[in-house]
């Protein structure tokens, strides 16, 4: 036996002026891929700048090279239309997390 579900939607006349509002800020990404993409780029590049070594070089006492800071640097961010995208060097091994 299935249970029958009504959903009532009161105030549409109301709220119509916002949700297209809504609607068209959301029909050109451009710009919140923009955000997007800086957004990220700046969460992975403080990542980095963070956390100078990696586990198995702090297990192993390891001093820090100053790797991870210049990789950090490294990284560019990008975004379109249809996209947002962040760019890794390739030296970093990063990329292979992705593969």
């Amino acid at each position: 036996m299935s249970a029958g579900i009504t959903v009532d939607v009161l105030g549409m006349a109301e709220a119509s002026g916002e949700l297209q509002r809504i609607r068209n800020g959301i029909a050109n990404r451009k710009q919140l891929h923009a955000a997007m993409a800086g957004d990220a780029e700046n969460f992975t590049r403080q990542y980095l700048l963070n956390t100078p070594r990696h586990k198995t070089a702090e297990k192993l006492g390891a001093t820090p090279t100053g790797h991870r800071a210049k990789l950090a640097r490294q990284i560019e961010s990008g975004s379109d239309a249809v996209s947002a995208f962040l760019r890794f060097p390739r030296v970093s091994g990063l990329g292979r997390a992705f593969r």
